[in-house]
């Protein structure tokens, strides 16, 4: 004890706010680490969204742009005399732009596109010969 007293009755009171400490100590303890449980799980949730987001933007525009690729490979199955132009294309709220370029019936297909802050770019090269469409390479730029 702090200090001495000769009555029992004072001593008992000594402990009680002792012991009325402990647990105020203990309970801040516990909220305080409640409450990092709390705020490090938001955060896990937020980035476990905004990554989601990002997966489903690359996978929603390297579709679109495929597709704007595509029907630029059938355009020229169709037409491959000089075909050398640029396309827009939009499907659904992506718009998708296309460079095409021809050098000797080796033909390059630049396709870019945007949604939201994510950017995507395709890059397909071909050679188109005898009625017939070869791809050189089909890269993600």
């Amino acid at each position: 004890a702090l200090y001495k007293h000769h009555n029992n009755k004072s001593n008992i009171s000594y402990k009680q706010s002792e012991n009325k400490g402990i647990v105020l100590i203990t309970l801040l303890i516990f909220i305080s680490i409640l409450s990092i449980i709390i705020v490090s799980s938001l955060f896990v949730s937020v980035s476990i969204n905004a990554y989601n987001n990002d997966v489903k933007n690359h996978i929603v525009l390297k579709s679109k742009i495929e597709s704007a690729s595509e029907d630029i490979i059938l355009k020229l199955l169709r037409n491959p005399i000089d075909y050398d132009s640029n396309q827009t294309l939009l499907i659904d709220d992506v718009l998708v732009q296309s460079q095409i370029s021809n050098q000797s019936n080796i033909y390059t297909i630049i396709s870019r596109a945007q949604k939201d802050n994510y950017y995507h770019s395709l890059k397909v090269v071909l050679d188109v010969a005898n009625n017939k469409i070869i791809v050189q390479s089909w890269n993600d730029i």
